[in-house]
């Protein structure tokens, strides 16, 4: 049996490596962050028209409540995360 020395990926080494997933983890939270930013004031921005919209039709303004909140909860986390990886 020959022993064959392990190379990294595509032949980096492992610091190599390690570099590039820090650069893809620091691009993916800043990624994040833009998202979010972007995000909250739209979703903020519609949510005092939705209690106009009961009058046209309950059940429309039931599923666009429930997809505000949806949408909130989403961009919370995704924050947290961001806030909290940074």
């Amino acid at each position: 049996m020959s022993t064959q020395k392990l190379a990294g990926g595509f032949g980096y080494s492992g610091p190599t490596i390690g570099f590039i997933l820090l650069f893809q983890a620091i691009i993916a939270a800043i990624a994040q962050i833009r998202v979010v930013l972007c995000a909250y004031p739209i979703v903020y921005t519609f949510t005092p028209l939705l209690p106009g919209l009961s009058v046209t039709s309950s059940t429309l303004a039931l599923v666009l409540v429930v997809l505000e909140l949806w949408f909130k909860v989403v961009l919370s986390s995704i924050g947290y995360i961001c806030s909290t990886i940074l």
